[in-house]
């Protein structure tokens, strides 16, 4: 119990979404996504810059 503990608070204190063995595929998947998501935005408000200037 201790030992599950201490995880979750490493993996916490980490902006990187981190996949452990214990995660559901959903759980994977849904921050996998996230992470994706937001790259594409910060792509497309940084070509928005671009293309305005």
């Amino acid at each position: 119990m201790y030992m599950r503990m201490k995880n979750q608070a490493q993996t916490k204190a980490k902006p990187v979404p981190v996949i452990t063995a214990r995660m559901t595929v959903d759980q994977i998947q849904h921050k996998c996504c996230n992470a994706t998501l937001e790259r594409l935005a910060r792509l497309k408000t940084r070509k928005g810059d671009l293309c305005k200037s």
